[in-house]
This record gives C-alpha cells, sequence and structure tokens, in this order.
C-alpha cells in the first residue's frame, strides 16, 4: 500500500527531560493506528509536531502532497458553544463535503 507519512528520528525535550527520542514510523494508507501510552511519555506532543503547532529539535516528517492531518483538541475551548459532536464535525468537515459531492455526483450519474 502507498506510504502516507513517513516519521524519522524525531526528537523532543522539555528542560534536559527527554519526551521524544528517535521515533520513527510509517503509515501506509488504509493503515488503522492507535497512539497508547503513560501521561507525559509524548503522545501529545508528538501530535502536536505532526499538525505543526510545535517544533521537534530534530527528525523529519514527510508526508504526501494530498494528505491532511486533522486533529481535535484534547483541551476544548471551553468558551464554544457546540458540544463535542459539533466540534469533531467542524474538524472533519472537509471529509463530510466530499462525501456529500460524491453522493451527489453518483445520484447525477445513476439517473443519466
Amino acid at each position: 500500500m502507498e506510504v502516507i507519512l513517513t516519521v524519522e528520528h524525531l526528537r523532543r525535550h522539555f528542560s534536559a527531560e527527554p519526551v521524544l527520542v528517535d521515533v520513527c514510523f510509517t503509515l501506509r494508507a488504509g493503515d488503522k493506528v492507535g497512539l497508547v501510552g503513560p501521561n507525559g511519555c509524548g503522545k501529545t506532543t508528538l501530535l502536536n509536531i505532526l499538525v505543526q503547532r510545535e517544533e521537534s529539535e530534530k527528525g523529519t516528517i514527510e508526508k504526501v502532497s494530498n494528505a491532511s492531518i486533522g486533529y481535535l483538541e484534547q483541551r476544548p475551548d471551553t468558551t464554544s458553544k457546540n458540544t463535542i459532536l459539533e466540534e469533531a464535525k467542524l474538524a472533519l468537515a472537509p471529509l463530510i463535503e466530499m462525501q456529500r459531492e460524491s453522493e451527489r455526483l453518483a445520484e447525477i450519474r445513476m439517473s443519466a
């Protein structure tokens, strides 16, 4: 399957404490991934680096040009009046719109 994301040798410290050390992985189209670990091990830091909210000290991230990374905040904006479901739908809005468009095109093609 097509490689959509490659992460090589990421490193990130906070003060003298290493949070991410030599993190490497590859994601392929169709992969299902879970990110688990104890508090403070760097899960959120890794995601923040992947969505370019933080920088790594070392390493590379390569993704295919048509790939995007969506991210729903761990600690949501508490001033929002939206429900969690509404916030998730906002984060996924581009995908939802693509689905609607493909359904619309399929209906047009079937009726032609």
